[in-house]
């Protein structure tokens, strides 16, 4: 009986370490749209990926399918499954390789990174952000660059979608619907 509960404490332990952060409904949704030698319709959509030196990555749907397409093809048999290590957080990439393709790469603000821990999204849907029609506009009054990037991660893998507005400088996120 005791080892039936050490194995069971054991499989929840590293169960709730396995994080995964989209679902595979969204992954097949985010992979699937259009014909995969044009752009992604979702080429819009800001994504977060893990690099070396515990570093994050901005980039975009049509950066990781040509990432996927002259790198990763023979290591994936699918985009969806790349795009589902990648988004998960799963996969690390060369800080060196992201930048060569234009990716933005960054290290979590520190201040950002423990008020998420000690309060979570909800606290960053109430302090930083203010609902605009159907969804919530990042407020980036007072943000550096590197708080305002470290806002957007979070919210990404709490299954929000990141949306930039670059004529106005306005960011836009809304849970994922898929």
């Amino acid at each position: 009986m005791k080892n039936i509960i050490i194995i069971l404490l054991l499989f929840t332990v590293v169960s709730c370490n396995n994080k995964w952060y989209f679902k595979e409904k969204t992954i097949k949704e985010l992979s699937s749209k259009g014909d995969p030698e044009i752009p992604s319709v979702y080429g819009y959509l800001s994504m977060f990926v893990l690099v070396d030196s515990n570093q994050i990555a901005k980039t975009s749907i049509n950066l990781l399918w040509t990432m996927y397409k002259f790198e990763y093809a023979k290591t994936y048999n699918k985009f969806e499954d790349f795009l589902y290590s990648a988004l998960n957080q799963k996969l690390i990439f060369k800080k060196g390789y992201i930048e060569k393709r234009n990716g933005s790469v960054f290290r979590l603000n520190e201040k950002i990174k423990l008020e998420y821990k000690k309060s979570g999204i909800s606290y960053f849907v109430n302090h930083y952000s203010k609902k605009y029609g159907e969804k919530l506009e990042i407020i980036r009054s007072s943000l550096s660059a590197n708080e305002l990037r470290t806002i957007q991660y979070y919210f990404f893998i709490n299954n929000y979608k990141i949306m930039e507005d670059d004529l106005l400088g306005t960011y836009y996120v809304e849970p994922f619907s898929f």
